[in-house]
């Protein structure tokens, strides 16, 4: 950036006249013309030195600079540096008693909403310090920290306790804290913003038609998928990974695992040793029951072990006694007796 370019607190405006009053007194001090604003000149120096004469004119030019075209038509007729820095400071700086009461009343108003910037909410505050102290009423660091720890939301209740614990604590140390606790906030959120990121999964994917029609099927079961007109059901989609990602929330918790989906929970999965055993009961047909008490299909129970990580046989046999041996599923059945979720018994996580 240009040293010549101006920040946007050099130029004054509607609502930044203490911020500007501050840049420009700095600016006029770099050019030794601080005095040509501060100290009123009596008539008899001016004409015993001429060189006054010429460094206010061009105190009054690099002021002018500094001001809007709004502003600028308040100081056309002043003739000194002195007389237009204090036009606008009868402008902005009102010492009267109705402006010190909306300051104060602004003031206790002041309250940070939550996730808002504290360096942008300490600024702020600042700021209306200033002017109420340009108002003509001045207060001290211990009621301007009551004020802003007041004013503080309640992501910072845990900061305004250690505070409020200290005996002798500055102004100065207590916005030191508080940036502090800031930037941990900020860190935090990024933590858990990267983490949701990750977490997140694209939309399940619709089946495409194997009939040769344009477009896409609904897909018919979130859990199965068909082959030669019946139904199979798919190992993979009762995977961790497979079941987050159609918007089923598996929480593992010390003893137990629990499956949500749309707030709602689905099943509790209980733990045997190391592993979550999902003794999924299933739901037959009339024809396929009277089939299975006759003796004509075969037992093709088995277990399902959705990885995390390899699991021992030792592990696995130990969970499939606990589980409900009777309970076992049929694999081949026709697509329109399939309505629901159609799995092996049990289903197996392991840590």
């Amino acid at each position: 950036m240009s040293p010549n370019t101006l920040a946007p607190n050099d130029i004054l405006t509607d609502d930044n006249y203490f911020m500007w009053e501050f840049n420009a007194r700095m600016t006029l001090a770099r050019k030794d013309l601080l005095d040509h604003v501060l100290i009123k000149p009596e008539p008899a120096v001016l004409r015993e030195n001429p060189g006054w004469k010429v460094a206010d004119m061009k105190a009054l030019a690099v002021l002018v600079k500094l001001l809007s075209p709004t502003y600028q038509c308040m100081v056309r007729e002043c003739e000194s540096a002195f007389e237009a820095w204090e036009v606008l400071k009868t402008f902005f700086a009102k010492k009267n008693l109705h402006n010190r009461v909306q300051l104060r009343k602004e003031l206790h108003e002041f309250v940070m909403e939550t996730g808002a910037s504290l360096m942008d909410h300490l600024l702020k505050f600042d700021e209306l310090c200033l002017k109420l102290g340009a108002a003509g009423d001045s207060m001290d660091d211990d009621e301007k920290i009551v004020l802003l720890l007041g004013s503080l939301s309640s992501e910072y209740d845990d900061m305004v306790r250690i505070i409020e614990a200290h005996s002798n604590v500055t102004l100065l140390d207590a916005k030191e804290m508080l940036r502090r606790e800031y930037d941990t906030l900020q860190k935090r959120d990024k933590k858990e913003t990267a983490f949701k990121a990750h977490a997140q999964r694209n939309e399940p994917r619709r089946f495409q038609s194997n009939r040769g029609h344009r477009g896409q099927e609904e897909n018919r079961d979130r859990y199965q998928t068909s082959r030669k007109g019946k139904a199979y059901a798919n190992k993979k989609l009762v995977s961790v990974a497979a079941l987050t990602a159609r918007g089923v929330l598996v929480q593992f918790k010390r003893d137990q695992a629990v499956l949500i989906s749309d707030d709602v929970t689905v099943a509790v999965i209980k733990r045997v040793g190391k592993l979550f055993a999902w003794n999924v009961k299933q739901h037959i047909t009339l024809e396929a029951h009277k089939a299975e008490s006759s003796g004509a299909i075969n037992d093709t129970s088995g277990l399902w072990h959705a990885r995390l990580g390899h699991v021992s046989t030792k592990k696995i046999m130990q969970a499939m006694k606990s589980c409900d041996a009777r309970s076992v599923i049929l694999q081949e059945v026709k697509l329109k007796q399939v309505d629901h979720l159609r799995l092996y018994t049990p289903i197996l996580w392991d840590l």
